[in-house]
């Protein structure tokens, strides 16, 4: 399941996973996220006004991108936003952001999991337990 979401590395514009989702820094000068463009009204989020749940933000761009955000924007019909760097795509995000969508589509799978961070990076831990006729064995999985 992490194959959908996760990367090959942690640089501005680069697409990975299965979903082919692309990878955006957040809150560095110059932001990258201020030169995605809304597909619907060809605007560039840094001029949009955020929802009303996400008001303590200045714009669109800077939203940090929830669970609920990532997931409702990749699930939707048409891709929602656009870059020069990597055309038209669904949802996007940065480690952090990524790992939030990943561990709660984990949860509701059933399994405990956890976002870890070293340095800069975050990544999940799941917890996996198997069992045997003799005794359980509990395995925390880095993913």
């Amino acid at each position: 399941m992490h194959d959908l979401f996760t990367g090959i590395s942690a640089q501005n514009y680069v697409s990975g996973g299965i979903l082919q989702i692309p990878y955006f820094w957040h809150w560095i000068d110059p932001n990258p996220r201020h030169e995605i463009v809304f597909s619907e009204n060809s605007t560039k989020l840094i001029k949009l006004k955020p929802p009303d749940e996400f008001s303590k933000y200045k714009s669109y761009a800077d939203i940090d991108r929830t669970p609920c955000l990532y997931l409702s924007d990749l699930l939707s019909d048409e891709p929602k936003y656009y870059h020069e760097q990597c055309s038209e795509f669904y949802t996007f995000g940065w480690c952090s952001e990524r790992e939030m969508a990943f561990n709660t589509l984990v949860e509701l799978f059933g399994y405990k999991s956890k976002i870890k961070q070293e340095e800069i990076h975050t990544w999940t831990a799941v917890l996996t337990k198997f069992k045997n006729t003799k005794d359980e064995t509990v395995i925390i999985n880095r993913i």
